[in-house]
């Protein structure tokens, strides 16, 4: 094996290793102007797209203080949290917070009952994923609401029986679970990736 291969072989190997442990990265030989122009426009690439996604956001958070109103709107910059009351069931009320990373609370006659988990499309600011709650509860379509979120029980199984919905088709719960193992490990390796060309 010449000199240039091993280096090769040893550059995978060290990847593979930064891949699947918490080193970082560590070239052992410097880029060619080629890999150096790739990895710049990569850079560049990856610093707009950043950039786009935090204009998104400053412009769905200005939709939402508007349909808010701006009473509503420093009570919700204070509170970090949405009340709206249930269309369906008397006594119900939803707690939806800000940031997108946090799970709906759904609280009957002042005691949380549930969590519903709405996850956000991909690239999705947080402010729509509050809109599009805000339009499923205060028109009536709740139980679309409760079909699209994970619903996770605080020991309360026969209130979310009595008053959850029943969703059209149900993935077994191996399945759903295999989903969301799958799902985490993706997203670890597209950070570490990221991490990996970034750092």
């Amino acid at each position: 094996m010449d000199c240039i291969s091993y280096q090769a072989v040893a550059d995978a190997e060290r990847y593979r290793g930064a891949f699947f442990s918490c080193e970082p990265y560590i070239r052992t030989r410097p880029l060619t102007p080629a890999e150096q122009a790739a990895w710049t426009e990569q850079d560049r690439q990856a610093k707009q797209r950043r950039q786009e996604a935090k204009g998104a956001e400053a412009r769905a958070l200005v939709l939402l203080d508007a349909r808010l109103g701006p009473r509503e709107a420093r009570l919700f910059a204070r509170t970090h949290t949405l009340m709206r009351p249930s269309q369906l069931w008397p006594g119900v009320e939803y707690l939806i917070p800000d940031g997108g990373h946090e799970m709906v609370r759904v609280v009957d006659k002042g005691r949380e009952q549930t969590r519903l988990c709405v996850v956000s499309a991909a690239g999705e600011p947080w402010p729509d994923r509050t809109m599009t709650i805000l339009d499923l509860i205060e028109s009536g379509q709740e139980r679309r609401l409760w079909e699209m979120a994970n619903v996770f029980p605080n020991e309360a199984a026969p209130w979310i029986e009595r008053v959850a919905p029943k969703p059209n088709s149900v993935l077994p719960f191996w399945y759903q679970m295999f989903l969301g193992l799958m799902a985490a490990i993706l997203a670890v390796a597209i950070v570490r990736v990221t991490i990996g060309l970034l750092g």
